[in-house]
């Protein structure tokens, strides 16, 4: 229950648990794995089923996220097995009906997409596994993270629990090798977290959210320590270990107290950037805009400000608790006081998401479209398809991509198939090519502005659903601002470098709408 909760509880698995992500998937997958493979070597009698049954949640781990779904149970029951050194716990592990398991769960789709697609397995194995590994992936679209904010991020993910993973460690670390059931099952943990870890700091190319495998494994870590200390004793001397950590998390929980206040005095500084450099979407619109703007994808400071500023007096007193509830040696309180003060801070977290929505979902933009559209009519996205994928779903009309020839998608459209992907987007149509379109854009980068003579390669009779009129190139170019309906808060504010807040808005919106029979406004 214990290890439960402070999964639970901490921040980043409750982060990622609100975003469209197969990794919470390949996170579950994994832990079953593990706990099957567990199972499998540590109970006193041979147990057949929880291992064949690790071996199915492995093969749905690489369907879920490649080969990393065999890579990491691997690397955890082989260094294992090699600080162990008992042969009996070969024959556990089944490998002939694991294998046969396996095989029968895994290999059909990859052997079925393969013989469809000759191209497959070069994209598949090489492109997507290897060379993402060094970094050489063909079309890298993302910015891997250095190693050292991977790091941090660990930390900052698996708050505030992490305070006390440097304690559990020192304590349980095997200084010999493990002879009990429970040192073994604990050695088996910490090499499920160092692989999910270590392998990816060893790649250039990571991500912060690529730790979250290792979350279940931190929090089984954490747990046992607490567990420990939660257990019936008399005479219990404090631990010096937990007695800093308590005492360096109240030291954080009190600085970010009066850096939530003087957040908001930061709006005119260089700090308030960060939000372009961490959101695609903001470097993107830039585009649209004044060249001397900043745009942000995010709410005022009025709604953002006091969420902030809640989230750390309650963590504050939350951890003060906590810290109080140790010194007088109730270390069940103390966790019972740490799981309460993030579940409102959590919440507060939750209300913040809500807050983006506006900001961030198509959704309004696509009533606008339902309202609008007539029989014969088309959409078509501009730029990068998984950016507004939505659009699909929410006006219940196919889309066509223009100028997203990049990314995850570009390998599919090479194919002749009119249709592809799961939102029907058609980058190239048959006995005409839409790659060609890239040459003739303006606007330079991704997400730029659609010119009047792209949209005529579209259709002689395509017009925008309306214009920009900030666009950086005058009245050659369409920009993306919504019609009535849309409301206020779909805009996001611009901002000048070095005089503050401006009164430049420029509306997230990156659609064309065909209307048969009509012509472009004069304005393009």
């Amino acid at each position: 229950l214990v290890r439960g909760v402070i999964l639970a509880t901490s921040f980043g698995y409750f982060i990622f648990s609100r975003i469209v992500l197969t990794d919470m998937l390949f996170t579950t997958l994994l832990a079953v794995t593990c706990w099957g493979v567990l199972r499998g070597l540590l109970d006193p009698a041979p147990r057949r089923g929880p291992m064949l049954g690790a071996y199915a949640a492995m093969a749905l781990a690489i369907l879920t996220k490649g080969l990393i779904g065999l890579a990491f149970p691997v690397l955890t029951i082989g260094a294992f097995l090699l600080i162990i050194r008992d042969s009996r716990l070969l024959r556990r592990l089944e490998l002939l009906r694991g294998s046969a398991v396996f095989l029968a769960v895994a290999a059909p789709w990859h052997i079925l997409v393969g013989l469809k697609n000759p191209d497959f397995f070069w994209f598949y194995f090489v492109n997507e596994h290897v060379l993402r590994f060094v970094a050489k992936r063909h079309l890298l679209d993302y910015a891997p993270m250095p190693l050292y904010a991977y790091l941090i991020m660990v930390v900052v993910w698996t708050f505030p629990w992490s305070a006390f993973l440097p304690v559990a460690l020192r304590r349980y670390w095997p200084r010999s090798k493990p002879t009990s059931r429970e040192d073994r099952g604990f050695l088996f943990i910490l090499l499920w977290a160092a692989s999910v870890v270590g392998f990816f700091a060893l790649t250039p190319s990571r991500l912060e959210y690529y730790s979250m495998p290792a979350f279940p494994a931190l929090a089984l870590c954490v747990g046992r320590l607490w567990g420990a200390e939660m257990a019936p004793r008399s005479g219990r001397a404090l631990a010096s270990g937990l007695s800093y950590s308590c005492f360096g998390l109240l030291t954080v929980a009190v600085g970010l107290l009066p850096a939530s206040w003087l957040f908001p005095r930061l709006e005119n500084v260089s700090l308030y950037n960060m939000f372009t450099a961490m959101d695609a979407y903001s470097r993107d619109i830039q585009y649209g805009i004044l060249s001397n703007a900043e745009v942000y994808t995010v709410p005022s400071y009025e709604e953002l400000v006091p969420l902030l500023q809640w989230a750390t007096l309650i963590l504050l007193v939350g951890v003060a608790s906590a810290t109080l509830a140790w010194l007088r040696r109730r270390p069940g309180v103390t966790v019972a006081c740490l799981a309460a003060t993030m579940l409102p801070t959590l919440t507060f977290v939750q209300t913040g998401i809500v807050m983006f929505e506006p900001h961030r979902s198509i959704v309004r933009l696509a009533d606008v479209i339902v309202r609008e559209f007539r029989p014969g009519d088309e959409i078509i996205i501009e730029g990068p398809y998984e950016n507004f994928a939505s659009a699909n779903f929410y006006t219940g009309q196919r889309a066509r991509v223009l100028h997203g020839l990049f990314g995850d998608l570009e390998f599919g459209s090479r194919y002749p198939e009119e249709t592809w992907s799961s939102g029907r987007a058609t980058p190239r149509r048959k006995g005409r090519s839409w790659r060609r379109w890239s040459s003739r854009r303006s606007g330079g980068g991704r997400g730029g502005s659609i010119s009047s003579a792209t949209l005529r390669a579209a259709s002689p009779s395509c017009r925008p659903l309306a214009w920009n009129p900030w666009s950086s190139g005058g009245a050659g170019r369409t920009g993306c601002l919504p019609t009535g309906g849309v409301p206020e808060e779909r805009r996001t504010r611009g901002r000048r470098a070095g005089y503050g807040i401006g009164n430049a808005e420029c509306p997230r919106v990156h659609f064309a709408f065909r209307i048969p029979n009509s012509t472009l406004p004069a304005q393009l």
